[in-house]
């Protein structure tokens, strides 16, 4: 669900969308715009299509709570949209950053591709059947296990692993957050260094 919805919202951050702005110029246009380059990209198209994934991923989601059947309290659904939100969060600073090494290849990277759709597939299994190495990296380096893994745990009642400490489950919002910031700082440093395209 969380992916449907980063998807929902960054349609012009799009990898082959945003290499077709720089190769064609179009990104030089938002530069003599009196608006941040980020807003604008942003804003700038919206495609409706894209709610399909997003039923999908409710129907799954709908499939696991009843297959589960966590025991729900209030905190519990009032945390559920957070994370959800979050784990939106984290996708976008991905494709953010994505777009943003489009400013010196001028050609989309497929290669960050295996954060996204991969992280996708990777956070559809609990963390814990990975290596340890793989466990490590998507804790401590890429935190995705923040977007739904550990969340899930508080969802599902169960013990943090990895010796760390109960309250890690509620710092999914400010990991994502966190991550989404970062990546709007390496957005500004590709901004600030994008030469144009040239005639």
């Amino acid at each position: 669900m969380s992916f449907a919805l980063h998807e929902l919202f960054q349609s012009a951050f799009d990898n082959d969308v945003f290499a077709f702005y720089i190769q064609r110029g179009l990104f030089d246009q938002m530069l003599i715009r009196p608006l941040p380059t980020f807003f604008q990209m942003a804003t700038e198209y919206f495609l409706l299509r894209r709610f399909g994934r997003m039923t999908q991923g409710l129907l799954a989601f709908a499939l696991g709570v009843a297959l589960a059947q966590p025991h729900w309290t209030f905190a519990k659904l009032f945390y559920l949209p957070v994370v959800i939100a979050g784990g939106a969060v984290f996708f976008l600073a991905i494709s953010i950053v994505r777009c943003t090494l489009c400013f010196w290849t001028v050609q989309s990277t497929e290669v960050v591709n295996i954060f996204t759709y991969g992280g996708t597939t990777m956070l559809q299994y609990p963390l814990t059947i990975y290596q340890e190495w793989m466990q490590k990296f998507f804790v401590y380096i890429l935190p995705m296990a923040f977007i739904n893994y550990f969340p899930t745990l508080f969802f599902l009642d169960k013990m943090a692993p990895f010796r760390l400490p109960a309250f890690v489950p509620f710092l999914a919002p400010v990991v994502c957050i966190g991550v989404f910031l970062l990546s709007l700082r390496v957005w500004k440093f590709g901004v600030a260094h994008y030469t144009s395209t040239g005639s």
